[in-house]
């Protein structure tokens, strides 16, 4: 019986390298049917749907923060992938979404506790009946995604009212690579859809066949086992790399580019018939922030731009959309004027504490409600 399945062992691992050797020969022949099947996708930048995990920050990312508690933060999302709190109902429609990144996502913020849930909760308790709030935020997004996310998930929830807050991924983006369609493959609005034909050679793609297997098999076992073994080197992920060239862009490219983005967002909620809510980035993005400066520093080397400068483009960046709400008669909400820039709101540059956040969603309850 052992030798039995010792040739059959030896059979399969024969079919597996004749089968890799041979597959080069129908490259052609695929390729050929496949040119009308692009394997590229427009990314579509959000949480999986209907997940109720815990996340923990990491000591490298609690060592560029003051005020932020080392615990699990609930992350739940509903069927259609927004975040969502303790009492959101499981709805097909929304009265409100949120857009945004990670500011908007409020990731280390108590569940119940993250602005736009309480957004919602808070009106809802003032109009006695349900308000459905949705948070679209994720970390790293920048405009052009949410107005992906608008497009492509928001638009068919019908909400009367999208608020957007945008201002430090597109800065962070444009600062590195000039413009919103270059950028690492984690934030790149274009993605290659599923496995390309392979042009590797025999020994990568043997490598390749037991990958698949392994994600087919037991996925979740290798995830959990591969975060475990990368805890500790988490803080050497760097997304960035290879955009860290050290080329200036020019700032007005960047602000215009910025500027015809937000423009988009508007044109397109109003061309479907929503209001848009558009409010600045609060901060603590001040030249006279030691802490803040001080995170910036080590990454000086790898910057293209000082932190003095910075500073003044994240300016400027709240300023345009102060101008644009203005131009096009749009509620302004804001919050860089009215959050406190210190830690006793702001845990880091630009992310909230729970007191932060609680104080955001009373400033945009009011707001809403007085328009």
């Amino acid at each position: 019986m052992k030798s039995f399945f010792k040739v059959l062992f030896y059979n399969i691992i024969i079919i597996v390298v004749l089968l890799a050797l041979l597959d080069p020969l129908f490259k052609k022949n695929i390729a050929e049917h496949q040119l009308l099947r692009s394997q590229r996708t427009v990314i579509l930048r959000e949480y999986p749907p209907n997940i109720d995990i815990y996340k923990t920050p990491t000591e490298y990312a609690l060592s560029r923060t003051n005020n932020l508690e080392k615990k699990p933060y609930r992350i739940r999302t509903n069927q259609h992938g927004f975040i969502i709190g303790e009492h959101t109902p499981k709805a097909d429609s929304a009265d409100i979404i949120f857009f945004g990144g990670s500011t908007t996502e409020c990731l280390y913020v108590d569940e119940n506790k993250r602005f736009p849930y309480l957004v919602g909760e808070k009106l809802s308790t003032d109009s006695n009946k349900k308000i459905v709030a949705m948070n679209g935020g994720v970390g790293g997004s920048h405009t052009l995604h949410s107005t992906i996310n608008l497009l492509t998930k928001g638009i068919s929830l019908q909400p009367e009212t999208v608020v957007l807050m945008h201002n430090i991924n597109d800065l962070a983006l444009m600062c590195k690579t000039g413009e919103y369609w270059t950028a690492p493959e984690t934030r790149s609005i274009i993605q290659k859809n599923g496995r390309p034909v392979s042009n590797k050679k025999l020994r990568g793609r043997i490598s390749d066949f037991f990958k698949a297997g392994k994600d087919l098999i037991f996925p979740n076992i290798y995830r959990k086992v591969k975060a475990i073994s990368n805890k500790s080197a988490s803080k050497d992920i760097d997304e960035w790399q290879g955009y860290r060239n050290l080329k200036s862009y020019p700032y007005p490219d960047m602000e215009r580019q910025f500027e015809q983005a937000l423009l988009s967002f508007i044109r397109l909620a109003r061309a479907n018939g929503i209001e848009v809510v558009l409010m600045t980035q609060f901060n603590r993005l001040r030249t006279d922030d030691d802490f803040i400066r001080n995170v910036y520093a080590p990454q000086r080397k790898k910057q293209n731009v000082s932190y003095d400068d910075f500073c003044t483009y994240y300016k400027d960046f709240n300023t345009l959309i102060r101008k644009i709400a203005a131009e096009e008669n749009i509620l302004l909400i804001d919050l860089d004027q009215q959050i406190l820039a210190n830690k006793e709101y702001i845990y880091d540059s630009v992310h909230l504490t729970e007191k932060g956040s609680e104080q955001v969603a009373e400033i945009i309850a009011n707001a809403l409600q007085n328009q």
